[in-house]
């Protein structure tokens, strides 16, 4: 028999059960040099693991198996801000479909033009002038192109971008900035654009209205000095009010994206499956598979916007790759799905490969580093991931 005091000990144990599981951290993933997960893995992976803090690393890893995604393991889980680039221009080319979708438009068939794209915009002469939107969604996706994710930001703009976001239960996003020399000051208006088919005008949007700018809650910083043109500026370069997607998000929208029914609904992309598949044949296809690149373009091998388990040149063979790619100011990250005959995943890494701390100076560790490391890790934790339960 218990007595009452083991009576109400059990009773407290049992209506605390939840409440621990929640305050539980995310299972984590063990990449010291010596665990298992890097068995086989170079003695130079192994240098650059013993000190992952000195490169900012942080990864997501989820395996795939029997088609059913399993819980993400992580590995120093959003543990630094990092200039997520382009990884961005996935979610936003996303939403783009949905918000064309939620109009009855086919953007198989629709052009864009920002008329009033303003000067700080790369490209901005091109921006003005109409275009496919299955270009702009291209060569965001596969070229990773500057241009074509301002036409992104700007159909959308900075709130209904915010507002998706925190539907989607994910408020720790703030991307409130074109991609050029607007910066996030420049970037509060967002331009009007006029959308036609055939040459025959569909709708038209004026210019939003200009809106505050979200400031992270603690100061970003990041190096001891900076480049600005020919002028050298020192002390860290502030990123507070930049654009910032933590890598676990990053990751979990791609998963949202392949596997659609692993998400409760409300995390879901809102998509056609004909919007779904098409960002999906993007996001995995290779400079010489598109349309809408240049011939030089063209001609880029198919690891140039890899990294994760291919971004050294050494692609095994079957080894399928979808995902996107970002780098800036010596932050180099890629959110991946990649998948072989036997073997299924999904990875996310960011890391920080700066050493002389100078941003915007055009030297960072990037293919010393940064290339080999992520494209060893991910044939590493990729054949660690069977696709099927024998």
């Amino acid at each position: 028999m218990l007595n009452r005091r083991q009576h109400l000990g059990l009773w407290a144990a049992m209506l605390s059960a939840p409440l621990l599981r929640a305050l539980e951290p995310a299972e984590s993933l063990d990449l010291s040099p010596a665990s298992a997960w890097l068995r086989g893995g170079s003695v130079q992976l192994k240098r650059w693991l013993a000190d992952p803090a000195a490169l900012q690393l942080q990864l997501c890893y989820t395996r795939v198996i029997d088609g059913k995604p399993q819980p993400t393991r992580y590995f120093r889980k959003d543990a630094h801000w990092f200039a997520a680039a382009s990884l961005v221009k996935l979610p936003l080319a996303a939403f783009v479909l949905e918000q064309l979708e939620a109009k009855g438009l086919d953007f198989r068939r629709l052009d864009i033009a920002f008329p009033d794209m303003p000067d700080c915009a790369e490209r901005a002469a091109e921006l003005r002038k109409p275009q496919p939107i299955a270009r702009v969604l291209e060569r965001a996706l596969v070229q990773s192109d500057d241009s074509s994710y301002c036409a992104l930001y700007d159909f959308l703009g900075p709130k209904l971008i915010e507002e998706r976001f925190a539907e989607l239960g994910d408020i720790g996003v703030r991307i409130q900035a074109r991609f050029g020399s607007c910066g996030p000051e420049g970037s509060r208006v967002a331009a009007g654009y006029v959308l036609s088919e055939n040459g025959k005008l569909v709708s038209v949007r004026p210019a939003l209205a200009s809106r505050p700018l979200k400031r992270s809650a603690a100061p970003i910083r990041v190096g001891k000095a900076w480049r600005s043109g020919n002028q050298l500026i020192q002390g860290a370069k502030d990123f507070s009010d930049s654009n910032t997607l933590p890598l676990s998000v990053a990751h979990r929208l791609l998963i949202a994206l392949s596997y659609p029914d692993a998400m409760p609904a409300a995390a879901r992309f809102n998509l056609s499956e004909t919007a779904r598949l098409e960002l999906l044949r993007l996001l995995r296809a290779a400079p010489a598979q598109t349309q809408y690149l240049s011939p030089a373009e063209q001609k880029q091998p198919p690891h140039a916007f890899r990294l994760l388990g291919a971004g050294d040149g050494r692609w095994p063979n079957g080894l399928q790759i979808c995902g996107k790619v970002g780098w800036a100011y010596g932050f180099l990250s890629d959110v991946a799905h990649l998948k072989d005959a036997e073997h299924e995943c999904f990875i996310s890494c960011a890391s920080y490969l700066n050493a002389d701390q100078v941003l915007n100076d055009g030297v960072y560790e990037y293919d010393s580093i940064g290339r080999p490391l992520m494209a060893e890790l991910g044939r590493l934790l990729l054949a660690q991931s069977p696709a099927l339960i024998k």
